[in-house]
């Protein structure tokens, strides 16, 4: 539903990116499958091409670029290729900055983005690109050579909020659906400017996340990559 080929979203409106991510990974197949040279030339062109478009005509708009291609297949190829470039320069450059100046640098980031997010005042095109294309890469690699930091996203309970963070994704605007169509059927308005509502949805969200964590997203993994997921604890 990201792709061009529909108008509007399915049922699922934020899964249109399996659909731009899909036809992304397709021409990134295409294009390692050429020799290096004409890989790394493709990219760049394709990086380029997208980070462009999308400084001309903004990240987020329901258009399409040159009447053609869906913008959010843009914005999946961008953040592909940036994505690319951040594995390449941590493979590439050690960061030797010490651990202690990686944490400073990554809760300043975080605090950063997450203002920017918070504060309506603060958006525009030019800081959507800066917060998606500089502030989060920079953050992974923060984070990668932080030390406090990467301990407590170490801990048990956010490295299983990490491993169902895809599930999370896919449920929790079917659940937001079901409480509207509930609201409608009933007549009985939910209080969704309530706080409490707001964690009681949160808490709802990760627990059907949870089910079909273990009961769809673990079971296709065994069968689509067999051998590389580790069995349940009996």
């Amino acid at each position: 539903n990201g792709s061009g080929l529909q108008e509007g979203f399915s049922f699922n409106a934020p899964a249109w990116s399996i659909s731009t991510e899909f036809l992304v990974n397709l021409v990134f197949l295409g294009l390692i499958s050429l020799p290096r040279r004409f890989a790394r030339i493709g990219l760049l062109l394709v990086g380029s091409a997208a980070l462009g478009t999308m400084a001309v005509r903004g990240v987020i708009n329901g258009t399409r670029a040159f009447g053609v291609v869906d913008n959010d297949l843009v914005r999946t190829a961008a953040g592909f290729v940036v994505g690319v470039a951040t594995a390449v320069a941590r493979s590439r450059w050690s960061w030797r900055l010490p651990a202690w100046a990686c944490d400073l640098a990554a809760l300043a980031l975080l605090a950063a983005c997450m203002i920017y997010l918070a504060t309506r005042t603060l958006w525009s095109n030019a800081g959507d690109m800066l917060v998606c294309f500089v502030g989060f890469p920079a953050l992974v690699l923060s984070v990668i050579g932080s030390g406090a930091v990467r301990s407590v996203l170490r801990l048990r309970p956010l490295v299983y909020l990490g491993e169902i963070s895809y599930s999370i994704y896919l449920v929790h605007f079917p659940v937001q659906l079901l409480i509207h169509v509930i609201s409608v059927r009933t007549g009985v308005v939910p209080p969704l400017g309530s706080r409490w509502f707001f964690v009681a949805f949160i808490a709802v969200v990760i627990a059907v996340a949870a089910v079909t964590y273990r009961l769809i997203e673990l079971p296709g993994k065994r069968v689509l990559m067999p051998g590389r997921v580790a069995p349940e604890p009996a």
